[in-house]
């Protein structure tokens, strides 16, 4: 007799199992969405809201210019250091606006773990834009920890970036000076750009390096390589004063060193020409002791190039009404360039501007002179000066088209009546019309 088959126990999963395995893959898939897509769809929202550093990131990085950025770092640098291993995998990534966020919140941080992927990543900088970010994020970490990253990458004869000859020049240390000292004074290498986008040698910036530096051997070296130096050398020295962070306030808040400012009185009686010019034209920057007679002394000079280079150098700033009285006084002087340059001079004089002077120059034989006069009486003069008008008009018959233009500009400005706008226009059509008979006035 043959046995029975035991029919099959049917097992069937168990109800819950059914519903929360699709939900679980569901909400697994709008999780992934969400994570990926919310940063571009809801940026603003993910920054205030996101419990994770990636999404925020990832959401100022979705705009140009990024309206989060602020907002982000400032929640970011409220978390402390806990963000700091989230942030570092941004430092290498070509994301402009998430690398920014990322230097906002390393500046208000300090941490080790910071220093050596922040210099790495201005060491491989290729970008058109200035690292200021990099910067800010390197200066704001322990001195002693970024002077051991740094030194060994500034090395005479290698590529030195801008960027980190600027942390250099920011940080107290006295191990940096002798390398900077060293890079200095060596003949023209490259290094890349800076933040307004120029090229400049490297011996230029660790001049500018050292004048910025806190250190109180940095003023020695700067003296020293002027001592002793080419030239070249002297006008690096120069160029790097010019240049130095001190120059952006023109307040006395921060004063250049005593012994600075005597080397560059100094240099205005150097044997060198250009190096008596350099030194000259950075006096309009700063108060230095007895520059405004060395200045006005070397500006009635018989050479041909002094004048100019003292007239530059003059502010009224720093060397009175003496300095007003000698640019007006060279608006008159035989040499056109040193009238150029006295017009140059004038935007620095707060609410003056000699109409009378620059009224004669607008019937100069020189045409950069007109122009220049032009310009002058447009950007600073009293609209309502009634010598103004007749004058612009007159000048619309200039045979210099771009002053012709720049003459129209200027008398539609001071036209107040309909009368005088006709003649302006009128004016401005009889002459398009002589250059283009057939054309349009447009």
């Amino acid at each position: 007799m043959v046995d029975a088959v035991a029919p099959v126990s049917s097992r069937r999963l168990p109800l819950w199992v059914i519903i929360a395995a699709p939900t679980a893959c569901v909400l697994t898939g709008v999780f992934v969405l969400l994570w990926f897509k919310l940063p571009t769809w809801a940026p603003a929202w993910v920054v205030e809201h996101s419990p994770w550093v990636d999404p925020i990131v990832r959401a100022v990085n979705e705009e140009e210019g990024s309206a989060h950025l602020e907002r982000a770092s400032e929640l970011l640098i409220a978390r402390g250091p806990a963000v700091i291993p989230h942030l570092i995998p941004w430092v290498q990534r070509n994301e402009y606006w998430g690398q920014k966020l990322v230097g906002s919140v390393f500046s208000h941080l300090q941490d080790d773990r910071i220093v050596e992927p922040t210099t790495v990543a201005i060491l491989e900088w290729d970008e058109v834009m200035y690292p200021r970010h990099w910067v800010d994020a390197l200066c704001a970490q322990d001195p002693t920890t970024v002077t051991d990253h740094i030194l060994p990458h500034l090395v005479a004869g290698s590529l030195v970036r801008q960027a980190l000859l600027d942390v250099a020049g920011r940080l107290p240390g006295e191990r940096l000076i002798p390398a900077l000292t060293v890079l200095m004074v060596q003949p023209g290498t490259w290094g890349t750009e800076d933040s307004q986008g120029r090229f400049r040698e490297t011996a230029e910036v660790a001049a500018e390096a050292l004048v910025n530096s806190p250190c109180p051997s940095a003023v020695i070296a700067l003296v020293e390589a002027y001592t002793d130096g080419s030239v070249a050398i002297r006008r690096r020295v120069l160029d790097g004063i010019a240049n130095g962070d001190w120059a952006d306030d023109q307040t006395e808040s921060r004063k250049l060193d005593q012994r600075l400012q005597q080397l560059l009185l100094a240099a205005m009686d150097d044997a060198d020409q250009s190096v008596r010019c350099s030194a000259a034209q950075i006096m309009h920057l700063l108060f230095v002791s007895g520059a405004d007679a060395r200045l006005l002394t070397m500006s009635k000079s018989t050479d041909e190039v002094d004048p100019r280079c003292a007239i530059f150098g003059l502010h009224p700033k720093w060397h009175g009404e003496a300095a007003t009285r000698r640019i007006v006084e060279a608006l008159h002087d035989a040499d056109d360039r040193v009238r150029l340059t006295a017009i140059s001079v004038l935007r620095r004089i707060d609410q003056f501007c000699p109409t009378s002077e620059l009224l004669d120059l607008l019937s100069s034989p020189n045409a950069e002179v007109r122009m220049a006069a032009c310009n002058e009486l447009y950007r600073n003069s009293d609209r309502n000066d009634p010598r103004l008008f007749p004058a612009f008009v007159k000048l619309m018959d200039d045979p210099v088209l771009d002053i012709f233009h720049r003459a129209h500009n200027a008398a539609s400005f001071v036209a107040e009546s309909t009368e005088m706008k006709k003649i302006v226009d009128e004016k401005f059509r009889a002459r398009i019309m002589h250059l283009n008979p057939f054309g349009s006035d447009e």
